[in-house]
């Protein structure tokens, strides 16, 4: 089989089946990665933020909403918001 001297040999399955690939492909390929790899995180950290943020306020609705079915006066209530 004939590659272009473009071309880098590899290990058996390190790059592909045929363990060749174009050097410029693979620089491509790792940048791209590298920059789809730290957007990914970065999208994971924001995601973990919200989640607990939506957590705690569930939490905190949860505790009002107790609070209020359990107020026996207007006084009460009105304490469940502090």
């Amino acid at each position: 089989m004939c590659v272009d001297r473009g071309a880098a040999c590899f290990d058996t399955y390190q790059c592909n089946y045929e363990g060749f690939t174009c050097k410029s492909n693979v620089t491509e390929c790792v940048a791209a990665h590298e920059t789809l790899l730290k957007e990914h995180n970065e999208l994971v950290e924001d995601f973990n933020g919200n989640l607990k943020i939506a957590k705690e306020m569930a939490s905190r609705l949860d505790n009002i909403e107790s609070c209020l079915t359990y107020a026996s006066t207007l006084e009460d209530a009105k304490l469940c918001a502090q």
